[in-house]
């Protein structure tokens, strides 16, 4: 699964090919023809609610959010998931 941003349609993206905890959830420029395991993820749904895991294909770790400070958080690949309500926009 590729995700793309409503705005520019740039794919979310793993900063700098990462595959350690902590690395950032970003947004790219990126080529129908030729996408890269770092934009690919797969969804993980927990049965019998609305939630889903998502994970990065190329590091199998999972997205997180979690806080740097008071104005909000950062999503980073982490080692446990964090869970997502997937909405239409």
């Amino acid at each position: 699964m590729v995700f793309r941003d409503a705005w520019r349609h740039w794919c979310a993206d793993i900063d700098h090919d990462g595959r350690d905890v902590g690395v950032w959830l970003i947004t790219v420029g990126c080529d129908d023809d030729n996408v890269p395991d770092q934009q690919k993820f797969t969804l993980l749904t927990v049965p019998s609610t609305n939630y889903t895991a998502i994970r990065a294909v190329s590091s199998g770790k999972w997205l997180a959010a979690q806080s740097f400070d008071n104005n909000g958080s950062q999503v980073v690949l982490s080692n446990s998931p964090d869970l997502w309500v997937l909405e239409m926009a």
